[in-house]
Order: C-alpha cells, then structure tokens, then sequence
C-alpha cells in the first residue's frame, strides 16, 4: 500500500468513529516535504523565499496506534508510521 493511502486511514481513524466521517474528508500525503517545496517554488518563483520546511509524526498517532498496527516494508521489516504533519512557512 502506498505510504499516502496508510496515511489516510491510520490518521483518520485515530481520531475514532465519531471523527471518522469528518477526518475521510481531508486529503493527506498529496506531496512528499520535498514535492511540496518543489511545487511552491515552481509555482510562485522568486516571488516565495521558503523560510522554514519541517516535517515530524505527531506522537498522539504513536501512542493512538501502538498496539493496534504495524506498518512493515516490502521485505516485512517493521518501520516506523510517516510522519502526520509537514509545516511550510513562505516568505513573500
């Protein structure tokens, strides 16, 4: 399973059943950190000084997930879940 689609459902459902039918709606994993700088500066140019690029797994999913999942590659090595959160702060 692409690393996007285990985002979707390992985020969305941590949230629990109330906060499911809402959490489906957002889209995470669309860029890597890197598509998304790459995409900024594609798209606004010298327009846009990236001034901060961090991205970092939120512990609430670690501890929600810890005993519920494990997330393996594709040669059944136990790894740990993506990161949750990417923060981005342009400069214009």
């Amino acid at each position: 399973m692409p690393v996007n689609d285990a985002m979707e459902f390992l985020y969305a459902y941590t949230w629990g059943e109330e906060a499911y039918v809402h959490e489906v709606q957002e889209q995470f994993g669309y860029f890597t950190p890197s598509e998304f700088t790459a995409f900024i500066l594609d798209t606004l140019g010298n327009e846009a000084k990236i001034v901060e690029s961090k991205h970092f797994l939120q512990e609430v999913y670690t501890e929600a997930l810890k005993d519920k999942v494990r997330i393996m590659d594709q040669d059944g090595n136990v790894v740990p879940l993506p990161d949750s959160t990417c923060l981005i702060v342009i400069e214009k």
